[in-house]
């Protein structure tokens, strides 16, 4: 620069951060969190005083790569006139030796991080560099015009701004609510997030486009492809790395992976690569949500069924083709428009970063439309098949039978009931303290039509004709003309598992019957973890009458068998006249004390509050080796039990906590023993500075 002219760069952070709804971001590697589509205003300093005849400025714009990509500049007059791609630079106003100019960004552009260059030249002069700034921009929900935009002003705050939530997990018969810290906001989520986006293949042009983005991001969630954030467990056994309960912040997992040179985290199951997908999308100006499906299946091969084979004495046969009835799984929905389809087909979309199954050869899911999947319109991108597989495959049981032509006898089962649970938006904000399940919303209406509706059958029709698959919808022993009705009891962990079925004949004959029930402990995703019990009873069923045949399942033969979710299988096999087969399978998870909070003191930072835990010992024995893991602000305390804990009886214990961050935020508690594991609880507070 030569010695008469002076300048510096101003590019007015807070105002701008403001107007682009960027204000929470904590700046790593750019000066400024910008959203597509809006304008940004920046000021430079002139000595001596900017002349509108003689002197020009002018803007070079570079995609930033984070892996050394190279990308030629972009150069903008700041003369009003818009480049090839929309970008253009204004000269807002003069005063004095100050000058503002206004930068408008196409709302197409590719997100991701740019090197901003401002140039001097005077006439008669050469040109001079006199500042850089790097910058990142963000999707835009706020602009009408961008494939992401949001029209409701709360939804946005909820789906793009909102940094803590909660998860809900069990069963269809108990569910529980796990809170979550996105932390999308952090320093170092966005550029974690860029680089691996890049390092999944995306360039630029690809970067501006969310439905390749979204795909991507169910990618490298997971480590088993591209050397992705998170890597997945379901073995039961994770020492010396982390269970995936231990989680409860997508930041603490960012950090680990951000600190360790980019070395996967473990472990994690399925709602924690959920999470962590709807914290990348949310970072990166995506609207984004988990969602969670009780009762979902998992299709290994796309057929629209759930196979499973059985021997002579009901018992399940193990690994035969894969596919698995989950107590719940736990995926994310982002919501754009998706103008690479029909319309109509916009709105919230599917995305899977749980390692399933492959998709163009890598594990990834999505985005495929909800709506597609609700009316069976599964042949849109992304992996239809697989999400409709999900929520609305049909459970065929495959029983062995050498008599029959293929030795194999097939069963279609009753249907199977499935829920579809996400949090209500807004929904932890008219409260100090705060307690699960106030905030639920079913979505399942969303994902499938009612049972039993034309509409309902219509879809199913369709995915089955898209798929080119024969239908199922009925068994060739639904003629027999006998009834059955499975019955399990909702228990509690420590209370007895009473499963009865009923078989009732409308025959004018007497029928032999041979009825057969196993249980066992089961993982959430349908794998079995343990034999628990077997009952097999031989009876006869008089004409138009009908008979039980009942097993009660005590604590003493499943406690030790129960993995985490406490889930048990009851699999119920019915023989008549040894022609036909009936079978149905149904998972309870046992019911577990919540763990209630009471807190007092001034919540403000540097203060100290005492967190009262309190929950209901629901066995018969005493507890032991007992603690509580208490997290708090991304801190994680561990404390003993401090007493006995006696057989149901209601256990309290106080602790003391420092409070060291301001702003909303989670305590959440976990007590663990050697017999009773995972009682759980939280609440969100507001911390004053």
């Amino acid at each position: 620069i030569e010695a008469n002219h002076k300048f510096k760069i101003y590019l007015d952070s807070k105002t701008n951060a403001l107007a682009h709804h960027t204000d929470k971001y904590h700046l790593l590697d750019a000066s400024l969190f910008l959203r597509r589509g809006f304008s940004f205003s920046v000021r430079i300093k002139c000595e001596p005083v900017f002349n509108v005849i003689n002197d020009q400025i002018r803007v070079d714009i570079t995609y930033d790569s984070r892996i050394g990509t190279y990308y030629k500049s972009k150069s903008i007059l700041v003369d009003g006139a818009k480049t090839s791609d929309d970008w253009r630079a204004v000269l807002d106003k003069i005063e004095n030796e100050m000058v503002f100019l206004k930068i408008y960004i196409p709302v197409d552009a590719a997100f991701g991080f740019y090197k901003i260059d401002f140039k001097f030249k005077t006439k008669g002069k050469s040109e001079i560099l006199v500042g850089s700034e790097v910058i990142c921009l963000l999707f835009n929900p706020w602009h009408e015009d961008d494939v992401v935009y949001l029209a409701d002003e709360k939804l946005r705050q909820e789906f793009v701004i909102n940094d803590i939530g909660e998860i809900y997990v069990g069963g269809l018969v108990f569910k529980t609510a796990k809170a979550w810290e996105y932390g999308q906001f952090d320093e170092y989520v966005v550029p974690v997030v860029s680089t691996l986006l890049e390092n999944y293949g995306l360039n630029s042009s690809q970067m501006a486009d969310p439905v390749i983005v979204a795909r991507a991001i169910s990618s490298i969630a997971n480590d088993d492809e591209n050397n992705g954030i998170l890597s997945g467990s379901w073995k039961n056994d994770y020492y010396p790395y982390k269970n995936p309960s231990y989680w409860s912040s997508s930041l603490e997992i960012i950090k680990r992976y951000y600190e360790s040179g980019f070395e996967p985290v473990r472990y994690a199951q399925c709602w924690v690569f959920a999470a962590l997908a709807t914290t990348m999308a949310r970072s990166i100006g995506i609207p984004a949500r988990p969602v969670t499906c009780f009762g979902a299946r998992h299709d290994t091969d796309e057929s629209l069924t759930i196979d499973q084979f059985f021997d002579k004495e009901g018992d399940i046969i193990l690994p035969m083709k894969g596919d698995l009835s989950w107590n719940f799984h736990v995926w994310t929905e982002v919501w754009m428009a998706r103008r690479d389809l029909p319309h109509g087909f916009g709105g919230w979309q599917a995305i899977d970063g749980t390692p399933q199954e492959k998709s163009d050869n890598i594990f990834q899911a999505g985005p495929v439309p909800v709506y597609a999947v609700k009316i069976g319109a599964i042949n849109y991108p992304y992996d239809g098949p697989f999400v409709f597989g999900e929520v609305d495959a049909i459970s065929v049981h495959w029983h062995r039978d050498e008599s029959t032509e293929l030795g194999w006898r097939r069963v279609v089962t009753s249907e199977q009931e499935t829920q579809l649970w996400t949090k209500k938006p807004n929904s932890m904000n008219n409260s100090k303290f705060w307690h699960p399940f106030k905030n639920i919303e079913d979505i399942t209406s969303t994902y499938k039509h009612n049972w039993n509706s034309d509409e309902r059958r219509m879809a199913r029709l369709n995915a089955r004709k898209q798929r080119g698959l024969k239908m199922l919808f009925e068994d060739d022993f639904s003629k027999t003309n006998v009834d059955y009705i499975l019955f399990v009891n909702r228990a509690r962990i420590g209370e007895n598992l009473r499963i009865r079925v009923e078989i009732i004949n409308r025959n004018n004959r007497t029928i032999l019957v041979t009825s057969m029930q196993n249980v066992k402990s089961v993982f959430y995703n349908g794998a079995i973890a343990h034999k628990v019990a077997k009952n097999r009873t031989n009876f006869s069923v008089e004409p138009f009458t009908g008979k039980f045949h009942e097993t009660i399942i005590t604590p003493q033969q499943y406690l030790d068998k129960l993995v985490p979710f406490e889930g048990l299988t009851i699999f119920a096999t019915v023989m008549v006249d040894s022609i036909g087969i009936w079978s149905q399978i149904k998972t309870v998870n046992l019911a577990k004390p919540n763990l209630e909070f009471n807190i007092k003191g001034r919540m403000r930072v540097g203060e100290t509050i005492y967190l009262t835990l309190t929950f209901d010992n629901p066995l018969n024995t005493s507890l032991s080796e007992g603690s509580f893991e208490i997290d708090v602000a991304g801190k994680r305390i561990v404390r003993k039990a401090s007493k006995p804990i006696n057989p149901k009886q209601a256990y309290q214990q106080i602790e003391s906590i420092k409070l060291r961050r301001e702003g909303r935020q989670t305590i959440s508690a976990t007590f663990n023993s050697k017999d009773l594991k995972g009682i759980y609880g939280f609440v969100i507070v507001n911390v004053n500075e």
